[in-house]
């Protein structure tokens, strides 16, 4: 019940935080909110003109476009194309959930490459701590 309510009183701030330029609020809003509509408006003139591209219906593909939505928020742009490939954050998992078994392997494979990046991503971490001389320091 503490982590409910920490996480309460968080978003509470955050919340605030945003709101406090409305302005900037609202374009940011509707901006966020108008590029979801184009990618899902391109998404389906495509698959108006064909039935499949390379065995992806359409709402397999528009799964997979909200699947990659949720990495995509948490994680930075230069995260997801350079250190992780996008393929294991979308992609493969969300081809598993389809049941596509022919990339099941990779789906499978998914926990390891983030377990392997992790432990890169921690031990160059620990090697900057030891060499940083800042202020103070």
């Amino acid at each position: 019940m503490l982590y409910i309510n920490l996480f309460l009183q968080y978003a509470s701030q955050y919340i605030k935080t945003k709101l406090e330029y409305r302005g900037d609020f609202i374009v940011g809003l509707l901006s966020d909110l108008s590029l979801q509509a184009v990618n899902l408006i391109f998404i389906l003139v495509v698959f108006g003109h064909t039935q499949a591209l390379k065995g992806w219906s359409r709402e397999e593909v528009i799964f997979i476009y909200g699947f990659f939505l949720v990495p995509f928020a948490i994680f930075s742009a230069f995260f997801l194309t350079f250190v992780l490939p996008f393929a294991f954050v979308g992609v493969y998992p969300a081809a598993y959930f389809l049941r596509k078994t022919e990339w099941n392997s990779y789906a499978f494979a998914t926990p390891i490459v983030g377990v392997i990046c992790f432990t890169i991503a921690i031990t160059l971490w620990n090697q900057g701590v030891k060499r940083y001389r800042g202020a103070g320091n």
